[in-house]
């Protein structure tokens, strides 16, 4: 089991990279949702990097969508990037490309702005 972790890089004005690690599981999406939300204003983009996410539960998809439409309500870009094989296929499981942006790699988050 790996721990979970989660790091920002700005990586321009008002563009960050978020790097989750671990699993996303009921434990972390409090403090998760406590550090990410604030970030989400207008004219922003927040792109999560979830390639090192080794288990995601229905919360963390839960957490997920809440951040998504704050962000459509805010004004702001929130985009899901390079799904780990577990994550994607949680989401393919709900369809979550229906109502969730997912990208296939960070580079595409940055190169779109």
């Amino acid at each position: 089991m790996q721990p979970f972790s989660a790091s920002v890089e700005e990586r321009a004005p008002r563009c960050y990279a978020v790097t989750l690690t671990g699993e996303i599981d009921l434990s972390v999406t409090g403090h998760l949702e406590a550090e990410l939300a604030p970030m989400i204003v207008p004219d922003v983009l927040v792109a999560i990097d979830l390639s090192q996410v080794t288990f995601m539960d229905s919360s963390g998809l839960h957490l997920l969508n809440r951040l998504s439409k704050l962000a459509k309500l805010a004004g702001a870009r929130f985009w899901l990037c390079a799904p780990s094989t577990e994550v994607r296929r949680v989401f393919e499981l709900v369809g979550a490309d229906y109502f969730l942006e997912i990208l296939d790699d960070m580079q595409s988050a940055f190169t779109e702005n």
